[in-house]
């Protein structure tokens, strides 16, 4: 998608849905573009809050007049004029944006991954991991009636649906079982966990490590030592940083 954010793309999409006589739903067809028209006290009622939500959800945000004004007045230098991905990629260390590479290809390549595996993609997060993440989190605590289906704790199952494996469905999914599990039931210890969860991202975006800025504290994703060592003897060192994330770029 050529978008100015990754994170501006929203849609809305209407499902039509039978019930039979045993209340089994069935999903009749699914559109694109629904019906937001209001006939009734009942639809303003309905979708007056649902608008309501997905605005905040989508953090859709009016600007100030000033700020507008501000904006069409002053002239673009050619910094301003990037894209604000393009700008944080420049701004990014050069070992974080290698490290970010390496990782996707690491846990994209695994023939056969089990739980274990995938759980490790949070032991060393990344720059762009703490963005996705904190996004998410700011999503859900806006999401007003909406209920996130997808990343869940069971959506692991689902990946193999996808037409090739993508990274921030593994990275976003083994946050959500890791952190929040059986929020929508109140369990104490999973609600501390999301807090812990939450500040361990806060503490990262107050370092700025969320940008790619160079900190003494924050760690850089490595290779495991399992990849790096090979037999003696073995001329055929592992070209995996190369070939693979040659792929990425």
């Amino acid at each position: 998608m050529y978008v100015r954010r990754p994170y501006s793309c929203h849609e809305l999409f209407g499902f039509d849905i039978m019930l039979d006589e045993n209340l089994k739903p069935w999903v009749l067809e699914v559109n694109i573009s629904p019906s937001l028209h209001s006939n009734s006290p009942l639809d303003i009622s309905i979708k007056g809050q649902m608008i309501r939500d997905l605005l905040n959800l989508a953090g859709f945000v009016l600007p100030n007049a000033e700020d507008v004004t501000f904006s069409s007045s002053s002239s673009s230098s050619s910094t301003t004029s990037l894209p604000s991905s393009l700008r944080d990629r420049c701004q990014m260390a050069p070992e974080y944006f290698t490290a970010q590479k390496m990782k996707k290809a690491y846990y994209l390549t695994q023939k056969i991954p089990d739980q274990d595996f995938y759980a490790s993609v949070l032991d060393v997060l990344t720059p762009d991991d703490v963005r996705v993440l904190v996004e998410m989190e700011d999503e859900f605590s806006r999401r007003g009636q909406f209920e996130r289906i997808f990343p869940s704790r069971i959506s692991s199952r689902y990946l193999r649906f996808f037409e090739q494996p993508r990274y921030f469905n593994i990275l976003t999914t083994q946050w959500e079982q890791k952190y929040h599990g059986n929020k929508l039931k109140g369990d104490v210890p999973t609600l501390v966990n999301l807090v812990l969860g939450v500040d361990l991202l806060r503490s990262w975006c107050y370092k700025g490590f969320h940008t790619g800025a160079i900190s003494e504290s924050a760690p850089v994703w490595s290779l495991p030592t399992s990849i790096l060592t090979v037999p003696k003897g073995n001329v055929t060192l592992s070209a995996f940083s190369k070939s693979e994330t040659g792929k990425l770029g």
